[in-house]
């Protein structure tokens, strides 16, 4: 073994995790300017002066924790089993108004009266908890929330 040997095993040793190095962290900055929505669903109550609460609604919240923006263009509740799914045509004015753009560490959030939602887990025979919040990107992807936490009385 000469010295270029030599040279070229080290060139090698130290060349190859470099190169690993380099491939994962841009890789890992690529990732982060994609949108990462997170979907979730919570209850609330609207206020008004001098009025107090209002009816109880649900609160779907699309939080995108990526580095660019996404565009949501419809949401609502996946029904069980294939059933379909709940949407509101006309959006409640104190909602987020459709099609919403979700900067990067932002989000938006679209409301139901929690009296439809019932009425029509009422009518499909289903429980409130078997539905599943979901927000549909521009880009056709729809991204799914965890079930409704509701326990019946």
């Amino acid at each position: 073994m000469n010295g270029w040997d030599v040279v070229a095993a080290i060139g090698a040793a130290t060349g190859v995790p470099a190169l690993v190095w380099q491939i994962h962290a841009q890789l890992h900055t690529w990732r982060g300017q994609r949108p990462d929505l997170r979907v979730t669903v919570a209850s609330a109550f609207p206020m008004y002066v001098g009025r107090g609460a209002g009816e109880h609604h649900f609160g779907v919240t699309g939080a995108n924790h990526g580095g660019s923006a996404a565009v949501g263009m419809a949401w609502g509740f996946q029904l069980p089993r294939g059933a379909g799914d709940l949407v509101l045509l006309q959006q409640l004015p104190w909602s987020t108004q459709l099609p919403a753009t979700v900067a990067p560490q932002a989000s938006v959030t679209f409301y139901i009266e929690a009296r439809n939602v019932f009425e029509k887990c009422q009518e499909q025979g289903i429980k409130p908890a078997e539905l599943v919040p979901w927000v549909r990107l521009a880009t056709g992807i729809e991204v799914l929330g965890e079930h409704l936490r509701w326990r019946e009385s």
